[in-house]
């Protein structure tokens, strides 16, 4: 499914019911290289005709409540984004003005549905190879540095200070003389390597575009009926299936990966509980595979009390315990104080929502910020008693490859 908006503050959105895979890629291609603002989501878990993909961008005024405004065939929704940290925002270095100066709180935008004779791939000027990264210039925090602040946080985990908290690191990249990150080629090479996570673009018209795919969908909704999920306690994947088979039965059993996953359980249950008539999450975790990576899952499923709309429900678990710690207040605490990291929209929100009560938000994570021939990649791990700081940023370096190793290239006069 696709559509294409423009952003408008207090405005609404217009989505289409279905429109091609080569025309999503291509209206996202062409918004970018004509500058828009836009948003692009792509969720394979979802079924058709209730917001599977779709690109928005920024066009001239228009009263979208009136039908005779719309396209045919297309229905209002809203998109937006969210920092991770609402109380600070972000409004420096990397971060500044991105997505327009609140960029954090909520968009609405108006959408208009894709053409059908966009029909063609992302930029042909792109090259498709991603391979290794290594001759590319790294910059980020030194393990010492990172490793040394696992053990501050698993030293006050260990005091009852905290249950867990997660912490953050990026690395940023600088592609070869002449050439620069293509987003819209990215966003195609996440959509093929990534199966089973959404995939998610934010660009914010001066030339900076967030991208991610991330596993962590923080809610679905559907008349009232909700759905989410625990996401935490990470391995990689195998190298052939008797080791990825022996590996996630080590995942269920590590003792510390459980008790890691049980914070986030019982904060999400906890959370959504005062908003709904029946909560109930599956009694043990499952383990979820991803391209490069396995985690334990705990879905959870229930029907909102009459009155509260999701988006409260999705406000009461944000930040959760997967991104940011339990108790949240004290970790959010924390990692203002010891976290050397602006995470901007990183582990923010990102979502989707139209008038019948129906939407999707995810959890940017496995994400990436695009910035001509800049790419800054985060990643994070969680902390609890008895973490190992080798061992996390192991985790942490795992994850940052998910999407270094999706970025492409393009000539710097290809945009």
């Amino acid at each position: 499914m696709l559509f294409v908006s423009r952003s408008l503050p207090g405005r609404r959105v217009v989505a289409p019911d279905f429109v091609s895979d080569d025309g999503f890629m291509a209206a996202f291609e062409r918004a970018i290289r004509q500058g828009e603002r836009c948003f692009a989501w792509h969720d394979d878990q979802q079924k058709p005709r209730h917001g599977d993909a779709f690109v928005a961008q920024e066009i001239s005024s228009c009263d979208t409540e009136h039908t005779s405004c719309r396209p045919p065939g297309t229905r209002l929704i809203h998109t937006w984004t969210d920092w991770f940290d609402r109380a600070h925002g972000s409004d420096c270095g990397q971060w500044r003005d991105f997505y327009g100066r609140e960029a954090g709180r909520q968009k609405y935008e108006i959408v208009w549905s894709g053409r059908p004779e966009l029909t063609t791939s992302a930029s042909p000027n792109a090259s498709r190879q991603a391979g290794s990264t290594d001759h590319w210039q790294r910059t980020g925090e030194a393990r010492h540095h990172f490793t040394a602040r696992v053990a501050d946080a698993e030293a006050a985990c260990t005091r009852g200070e905290l249950d867990k908290v997660v912490l953050a690191r990026s690395v940023t990249v600088r592609a070869p003389s002449g050439q620069q990150f293509a987003p819209a080629a990215t966003v195609a090479r996440l959509r093929a390597t990534e199966p089973g996570a959404v995939i998610f673009a934010v660009a914010d018209g001066r030339g900076r575009c967030f991208v991610g795919a991330t596993p962590e969908l923080l809610m679905r909704a559907n008349g009232g009926q909700i759905h989410s999920h625990a996401l935490a306690g990470t391995r990689a994947r195998g190298l052939n299936r008797r080791q990825d088979e022996r590996l996630a039965a080590e995942l269920l059993a590590d003792d510390k990966e459980r008790r890691e996953h049980a914070v986030v359980v019982d904060r999400l249950l906890a959370s959504l509980r005062p908003l709904c008539q029946q909560i109930h999450g599956a009694p043990r975790p499952q383990v979820r595979k991803l391209a490069r990576l396995m985690h334990l899952e705990t879905p959870i499923a229930g029907r909102l009390r009459d009155g509260i709309d999701w988006r409260q429900a999705v406000d009461a678990l944000h930040p959760t315990p997967a991104v940011c710690g339990e108790p949240r207040h004290p970790a959010l605490a924390w990692l203002r104080e010891r976290e050397a990291l602006d995470r901007g929209l990183y582990a923010g929100q990102v979502g989707w929502s139209d008038n019948a009560g129906r939407g999707a938000c995810a959890v940017a994570i496995r994400s990436v910020l695009l910035d001509g021939d800049r790419a800054t990649a985060f990643a994070g791990a969680g902390i609890v008693a008895g973490s190992r700081p080798e061992a996390e940023w192991d985790e942490t370096e795992s994850k940052l490859q998910t999407a270094l190793a999706a970025l492409v290239l393009e000539p710097t006069h290809g945009r």
